[in-house]
Formats: structure tokens, sequence, C-alpha cells
């Protein structure tokens, strides 16, 4: 049987982020040969990332609606459409919901 041939593989990280991995994978009893063979095993098996990358402190467009009308004091407004599929309200009634549809 031909032995597998073994590659090195070669990343920069930030010394603390080092530094901390090594501690909590010594911890586990893990090294970071092991860790990287799991991970790449992991990734080839399952077809996706062996974890959930989250965007940090990034603020979409609709977190930003969403928590503006959670933290709005204005009333609920229930909306209909047009033959046309364009929103239909009255602008006199409602400024601040005509002040969003023109300016978003």
């Amino acid at each position: 049987m031909d032995a597998v041939r073994k590659v090195s593989v070669n990343v920069k990280i930030d010394a603390d982020i080092k530094q901390l991995g090594e501690q909590m994978l010594r911890s586990m009893g893990l090294d970071h040969t092991t860790f990287i063979n799991m991970a790449y095993r992991e990734l080839i098996r399952e077809k996706q990332l062996p974890f959930l990358p989250k965007v940090p402190d990034y603020v979409t467009l609709e977190t930003k609606m969403a928590e503006k009308m959670i933290n709005s004091k204005a009333s609920t407004v229930y909306l209909s459409e047009d033959d046309n599929g364009n929103i239909a309200y009255d602008p006199r009634a409602n400024p601040e919901l005509h002040d969003w549809v023109k300016n978003g």
C-alpha cells in the first residue's frame, strides 16, 4: 500500500489568535495539524465550511429599516395597490409613509 503524500500549508495569522487557538486546542488534546486536517476533512465531507461565518457589526439596509420600524411610534398603516401594482395610499393622511415611499 502506498503512503499518503503529505504537504505543508503555510498561513499567516495574528500572533494573539494563534496563541489563544493553541491554548484551546491543547486543552482538547489537539494540535494545529490535527485541527486543520479535521477542518479540511469536514469541508470535503459536508461540502460546506465546518462553521457558520458571521458578518461582524455589519448592518444591512433591511436591518436598519426593521429597527426604525420597531423603534418608531408610527401607527399601523394598511396598504393596498392600484391596478398597476403601485402602492396606493393617501399622502395627506400618512406623511411619514409618503416620505418613505418617495425617499426610501
